[in-house]
């Protein structure tokens, strides 16, 4: 049942089954939040998911996290809708590899909402997780949906071609990216299409057993199908609407319901309104979504800096056919752009029986008690749609304008070297985008907009400069805000966008490493996170603060924790551990600050056990 108790924490999805470990990630989102993005390694190897106010830039697990997903996990979203974000930390610049825009053909978006994760475990099969959701990869605070599905790869295809759809969604994202992916990302997703073919898939309690993939928008897959020809009743849930096409879907015998936010039946037309409002039963949410997220140029509702969404985000279709019922969930709304080709989606089609997953099971607040349940109200027509309305929708129409002229023009950024090892970021396009309706400024995301935005008037033919800059600091990663007046009302938005980098300094990465871990407090409790399991990761932490609280402090404060023991056994059981250490150990080693970084108890420590390790590569020689 759908209920106000109901609830799941995003993040959660993402924690491997107990006993396993995440071996590779691919995931698709129609917006993303770069905050939200560093959270996910968390969940995926220290088992824990925080608050967005969580202090990132001084917890070394977050660093650790980062590295050990590194070259585990993709993420495509949609071109131009990276939020800016709220937090300035150099942790962003471990995403740059990570992040795959994405820029279809036509006047479609990239929109759907998906997971696919595979775990790994010494004694157990391989096991995978696809999740498809309605949720964007940010910190929204909407209703929306998600649908688990976990099962074990089997070594060979076992005889049904149910799977089919999501490999070759899986295999079509390549070809989306709006620039050349590197051999080891192709590599990455070829691996995890190929064994997706090959895993049977749980469905969830109370579904039969055989359910549909439905990618749409992709070769092969243009059009979803997901609605029968006939049906006794009919639910639909979306924020998003298209009146013509929800008119051109054959009527409920019964009865037809459709839930979606206010503003999307407030904007329409009296005509539009009749049409609609007897064919379907129109209902909202108790608390109406305010910011309501940008699909498509015929569908923009006001313009904003940020993407948190309150109220209704969840896309549902359920029809019962007498006994029998199909729901669909994922990325879809009911809009022209979703089913007729022009966005790229992925949809999951469930069947079962009324009685277990029923329009009124589903929606009511227990089994008795009929749709519309708890959640949700009658829609009221208001009496005068206000003028401010229209005037926010053609502010919008101007800055998507705009957003897509800049979009246009191939951006790119070239490094060029100053004097005492600073750089020069040179921000230029191909082509001049046409933007002057609108005022603009830029600037890299590692710096802060109050020193260092530029004018994007500025960006010509000589491009876009951003002098002064230590090598932690350089990123492809460039913030971009445009404002307009219109009508005496004022317009924002606000993006990223991840931009290919010419002359990126060899040394950037381990400057930001030296930039996070600035102390050898902060390098002990580096060590101690690579060392422990992952179940216990907070568990020593607090031991360390516990230890830093009675006054062991400088060298010895780490050997006062069970730093010794945690390296022999890594050594004796963990062989891949102490091969982390050794990266780590290496890379500051190369600097002078870094050397300072390593206590001489360390040193010591770590030259027998670099020692006792040439002495058994000698012995199985």
């Amino acid at each position: 049942m759908l209920s106000p108790e109901a609830r799941h924490i995003y993040l959660n999805e993402l924690k491997p089954p107990p006993g396993y470990i995440l071996d590779r990630a691919l995931a698709t989102t129609f917006s993303l939040d770069l905050l939200t993005l560093l959270f996910a390694p968390l969940a995926m190897v220290f088992y824990e998911c925080q608050e967005k106010d969580f202090d990132l830039g001084g917890r070394v697990e977050v660093i650790e996290a980062l590295r050990r997903v590194a070259g585990r996990l993709v993420i495509f979203c949609q071109k131009g809708r990276i939020t800016v974000p709220r937090t300035a930390t150099l942790l962003y610049s471990y995403l740059e590899p990570v992040v795959v825009e994405v820029q279809p053909g036509g006047e479609g978006v990239f929109h759907p909402k998906t997971w696919l994760l595979r775990f790994t475990a010494e004694d157990g099969p391989v096991v995978y997780r696809f999740l498809c959701l309605s949720r964007n990869l940010t910190f929204d605070h909407s209703w929306d949906t998600v649908l688990s599905l976990e099962g074990v790869l089997q070594e060979r295809r076992v005889g049904f071609s149910a799977n089919r759809p999501l490999r070759d969604f899986i295999r079509a994202l390549p070809k989306l990216a709006d620039r050349e992916l590197p051999p080891q990302i192709r590599e990455h997703i070829e691996l995890l299409a190929e064994e997706a073919g090959r895993v049977i898939f749980e469905a969830p309690p109370g579904f039969d057993r055989e359910f549909d993939f439905v990618p749409s928008g992709i070769p092969g897959y243009r059009y979803p199908r997901l609605l029968g020809e006939s049906c006794s009743r009919l639910a639909i849930i979306s924020p998003f609407i298209s009146p013509g096409w929800l008119m051109q879907l054959p009527p409920a015998r019964k009865e037809s319901f459709l839930v979606t936010r206010e503003e999307s039946v407030d904007s329409l037309s009296d005509q539009q309104y009749g049409r609609l409002s007897g064919k379907f039963s129109l209902y909202t949410m108790h608390e109406a979504a305010q910011v309501p997220e940008m699909e498509t140029e015929d569908e923009q509702p006001e313009s904003q800096e940020t993407n948190d969404l309150p109220g209704l985000h969840a896309k549902l279709y359920v029809t019962e056919d007498g006994a029998n019922v199909v729901v669909a969930t994922g990325s879809a709304n009911a809009t022209d752009a979703a089913f007729r080709g022009r966005n790229v989606e992925f949809m999951v089609r469930l069947r079962g029986k009324r009685e277990r997953c029923g329009i009124d099971r589903l929606f009511g607040s227990d089994a008795k008690r009929p749709f519309p349940g708890e959640l949700f109200r009658p829609y009221e027509r208001p009496g005068e749609i206000p003028e401010e309305l229209a005037i926010k929708r053609e502010l919008n129409i101007i800055l998507e304008g705009a957003r897509r002229d800049l979009l246009k023009s191939k951006l790119a950024l070239q490094v060029q070297p100053e004097k005492e090892g600073l750089y020069s970021l040179i921000l230029s396009a191909a082509s001049w985008p046409d933007i002057n309706s609108v005022n603009g400024f830029c600037y890299p995301i590692t710096l802060k907009k109050e020193d260092h935005a530029r004018e994007l008037k500025g960006l010509g033919r000589e491009g876009i400069t951003f002098t002064g800059l230590p090598p932690a600091s350089v990123t492809g990663f460039i913030a971009f805000q445009l404002k307009v007046r219109h009508r005496g009302q004022d317009g924002a938005l606000a993006f990223v966008l991840n931009l290919p980098v010419d002359g990126m300094p060899e040394e950037r990465d381990r400057e930001i490493l030296l930039s996070l871990i600035d102390g050898r407090e902060k390098f002990i409790r580096y060590l101690l996170y690579i060392l422990s399991e992952e179940q216990d990761v907070y568990h020593l932490r607090d031991a360390f603060e516990t230890g830093k609280s009675r006054g062991r402090g400088g060298a010895q404060l780490g050997f006062n924790l069970p730093l010794l023991e945690e390296l022999v056994r890594a050594y004796s059981r963990q062989p891949a551990k102490i091969e982390r250490i050794a990266r780590l150990v290496a890379e500051l080693e190369q600097t002078e600050k870094g050397k300072e970084l390593l206590p001489e108890d360390f040193r010591q420590l770590w030259a027998v056990i670099e020692a006792a390790g040439k002495e058994a590569a000698c012995h199985e020689r």
